[in-house]
């Protein structure tokens, strides 16, 4: 009988026993099963490969832990694994492949099988159909049927239920069907409205005839008066006569054409003007004006100005390149005989991370060990490689049978 497996899901087994192909008893106990090695077939396909490279181990008597992929299980239907080795004789295993419910009912115990009735009798039905009836017989006049979806026209219906607080026929206004209600907002569109008794425009004018005698004239002559009132003492908040108020008040007294550039002052409150551009300030009260020599935030100078301390500086500048030999000398970027780093700038070469969190100090250790250091465990599954001191193992890598790494350990240290 073959075992069930889920649809599309990853499967380990066991498969075996692998017996001797000469004499058919002997387990073999050290076959190295490789992905080329284990063909399927899917629901009566050709044999092909397994998907993905395997990890198969011996178990115990002959007997091999063999995987199946996601992919493997991904076709419904019978599926077969064979496995033929060099000096073993064939072994082979049929499973079926079935849809995740029903293994979960069957095997996993975590669902239940689903069972649709689409017939009764030979006969498709729907949930909405009224076969529940058919072995008491149905009466119309005594059974009621609850949970209806979807009925045949209706002649008559005696209590009209389902239709509370229904708009009726008798009563639609006659012309109901004239309206044009847009769907979503229940706005009405009017076409023609004949009686205009009730409407008004407000304001000061009563008809659009009069709206439209309005002319250019009036509304400047209304502005212009707007402009020629004299602004109030007390402005309202933010209107245009507050802010003009406030420019004026800030201006000289009398008008504009009054004002002296040369003689009048402008009062500046105490607040920083950002971005203004000041003419020429040739006195400005209070402030001794800052000339030569003598300004002020350079100090008072040791000489007899500020200039004449510069030139000495760079007469003393010039006397210490000649004391030393160095005044015109350049030395070549090439020239660096007899230079060499300190113990410090090696450490700091050495100990400078290179990849990851590896410094160049540990890379050299490695590095050592990995060309001659002493080997141990190399026909094993565990491969160790000593340090240039033989005091530890300062690589220790997990191997298959093939020499293949899959895990390794450095003791950088």
């Amino acid at each position: 009988m073959s075992r069930l497996l889920k649809q599309s899901t990853a499967f380990t087994f066991r498969v075996g026993p692998f017996l001797d192909s000469t004499d058919g008893v002997t387990a073999e106990t050290a076959l190295t099963i490789a992905q080329a090695d284990i063909q399927i077939s899917k629901n009566g396909g050709a044999f092909a490969q397994t998907s993905a490279t395997p990890t198969t181990t011996h178990d115990t008597d002959g007997w091999y832990q063999c995987p199946l992929t996601t992919t493997d299980t991904g076709t419904l239907g019978p599926l077969t694994v064979q496995i033929t080795m060099t000096g073993a004789l064939p072994v082979w295993e049929h499973f079926l492949v079935v849809p995740a419910n029903v293994y979960d009912s069957l095997v996993a115990a975590t669902d239940t099988l689903q069972a649709d009735v689409t017939q009764l009798a030979g006969v498709a039905q729907s949930l909405t159909d009224l076969k529940d009836f058919a072995d008491a017989g149905y009466d119309p006049a005594t059974n009621k049927v609850a949970g209806v979806v979807l009925v045949d026209t209706v002649t008559t219906n005696t209590d009209m239920r389902g239709t509370d607080s229904a708009l009726l026929a008798s009563n639609v206004p006659a012309n109901f069907a004239d309206l044009a209600v847009t769907a979503g907002t229940g706005k009405v569109t009017v076409g023609t409205n004949g009686d205009k008794t009730g409407y008004s425009i407000s304001g000061t004018k009563t008809t659009l005839d009069a709206l439209n005698d309005t002319s250019t004239a009036q509304v400047n002559a209304e502005v212009d008066t707007a402009l020629n009132t004299a602004i109030p003492g007390a402005p309202t908040a933010d209107s245009i006569n507050e802010r003009v108020k406030a420019i004026d008040d800030k201006l000289p007294t009398g008008t504009l054409s009054d004002f002296n550039e040369a003689s009048d002052k402008v009062t500046l409150a105490a607040v920083t003007h950002t971005g203004a551009t000041v003419p020429t300030v040739t006195t400005l009260t209070g402030h001794t004006p800052q000339t030569g020599d003598n300004y002020a935030r350079l100090g008072a100078p040791a000489g007899a100005s500020v200039s004449a301390d510069v030139a000495a500086v760079k007469v003393d500048t010039a006397a210490v390149l000649d004391d030393t030999g160095t005044s015109g000398v350049v030395v070549a970027s090439a020239s660096k005989t007899g230079y060499e780093l300190s113990a410090a700038g090696v450490d700091g070469v050495l100990d400078e991370v290179y990849e990851g969190t590896t410094t160049l100090r540990q890379f050299l250790r490695l590095a050592a060990s990995a060309l001659w250091g002493k080997l141990s465990g190399a026909a094993t599954t565990t491969v160790a490689v000593r340090d240039e001191a033989d005091t530890k193992d300062r690589i220790t890598a997990t191997v298959d049978a093939d020499g293949n790494r899959s895990a390794v350990t450095l003791d950088k240290s």
